[in-house]
């Protein structure tokens, strides 16, 4: 079984705050949380008191980076890295082409290109990650896009993402993912519980890794009935 993490995106409705991440985390017995590092980790005080609560917790963590990382972003990433050394920091590649520098651990590259024409950009990114000699973060929400009656795209889709997934190492490399009620939707608009939308194929598959999950609903309750 996979080690499942909460992403800071379930917690929109209060402003994807870090504290109430982990403490939502571990009310809902997850194996860790997902921290997207915003403005507010460039205050000290509050970067600290994530941290202590973190440590407190128990909770594994990931770092997201955003797309083009101040260099304030990537000092308190660096300070949370430092101080959860198991914990793991990603950014997206594209619009970011070189990873950015820290002290304290690799960052990892994530796809990010959408629709079911973004297996090229797939293939790229996970070999860009072995040449990095960094991590890969297989979001496999990315490719899932297909017309809702073209029964032969979507089982491309479903094969690839399955065969991208054999190749992951389970030690290091992550997924992210959610899931949605139609193949054509966008997933902010149709997103669902998973095992409940087109991700359903996938469930057994998601079940069998061996590594990390990091559920990335934009509603805590998907993500806890998830």
């Amino acid at each position: 079984m996979p080690e499942v993490f909460l992403a800071s995106s379930a917690l929109k409705k209060s402003g994807y705050d870090g504290l109430d991440t982990i403490e939502e985390a571990e009310r809902y017995n997850f194996d860790g949380v997902q921290l997207y590092i915003d403005e507010r980790y460039r205050n000290s005080q509050y970067l600290i008191k994530v941290s202590t609560r973190l440590a407190k917790s128990g909770l594994g963590l990931v770092v997201h980076l955003p797309n083009i990382p101040t260099q304030l972003d990537l000092n308190a990433a660096d300070y949370l890295a430092r101080v959860f050394p198991n914990s793991r920091t990603l950014i997206h590649y594209l619009p970011a082409t070189e990873l950015p520098w820290m002290e304290n651990t690799r960052v990892g590259w994530e796809n990010s290109k959408v629709g079911i024409q973004s297996t090229e950009h797939i293939r790229e990114v996970f070999d860009r990650s072995y040449t990095d000699d960094t991590f890969f973060v297989f979001d496999i929400g990315r490719p899932l896009y297909a017309d809702d009656d073209d029964l032969i795209s979507q089982a491309n889709v479903i094969n690839f993402i399955r065969d991208t997934m054999s190749e992951l190492n389970t030690l290091n490399d992550l997924i992210h993912c959610a899931d949605k009620r139609t193949w054509s939707g966008n997933f902010r608009d149709v997103m669902c519980v998973l095992g409940q939308g087109v991700c359903g194929l996938l469930l057994d598959d998601l079940r069998d890794f061996y590594g990390a999950i990091v559920l990335e609903h934009e509603d805590l309750q998907m993500a806890v009935d998830s």
